[in-house]
């Protein structure tokens, strides 16, 4: 076999993939989780607001001022175990 008789079969492959997640990144807008079959799960995680706030860096053990954060919607992934067990 050639390699051009590899990369084609695998070509389509990687672009089923990355269609099923475009649908499913406009689908996320509307609910909370995706799964694409076989390769991996999306679930989105909502960050609420973080004020400004005063504590002790663990770096350097300096006071310093930690920044507030605004609320926020956060994409987790994780692998099915599918991908799991080929990746290795």
């Amino acid at each position: 076999m050639t390699l051009v008789g590899v990369v084609r079969p695998l070509r389509r492959k990687v672009q089923s993939i990355v269609e099923a997640l475009t649908v499913g990144h406009k689908e996320l807008r509307k609910v909370a989780s995706f799964w694409c079959p076989g390769f991996v799960k999306v679930v989105v995680i909502e960050k609420p607001a973080i004020k400004t706030r005063k504590e002790i860096s663990p770096f350097s053990t300096e006071p310093t001022v930690f920044m507030a954060k605004a609320a926020r919607r956060v994409a987790r992934t994780r692998p099915v175990k599918a991908v799991k067990d080929a990746v290795g």
